[in-house]
């Protein structure tokens, strides 16, 4: 661990480096067994965060972005049911 140049702030990039390599000791994984395990990690998160749309669901989106729909009981309902059950990021 080493003091930053800005006083009262320190890297820890040198501390995660070796709880990474504990945590690979303890899993008996090589670093390209976990280099490669991280890239599918990966993968699988954008897999999930992307959308692939057409152009008339494309247009539809966005145009529901711009040009959002009036909150109705219903999708208060749903907001509120969402809230209580999602934790944000």
């Amino acid at each position: 661990m080493s003091t930053h140049p800005r006083q009262g702030t320190v890297d820890t990039s040198a501390i995660r480096h070796h709880e990474r390599q504990n945590d690979r000791k303890i899993r008996g994984e090589t670093p390209q067994q976990e280099r490669r395990h991280l890239e599918n990690a990966d993968k699988a998160i954008q897999k999930h965060e992307t959308m692939a749309l057409n152009r008339r669901d494309a247009e539809r989106f966005f145009d529901a972005i711009i040009n959002p729909p009036a909150l109705n009981d219903k999708l208060r309902t749903a907001m509120d049911e969402h809230g209580k059950r999602v934790a944000s990021r």
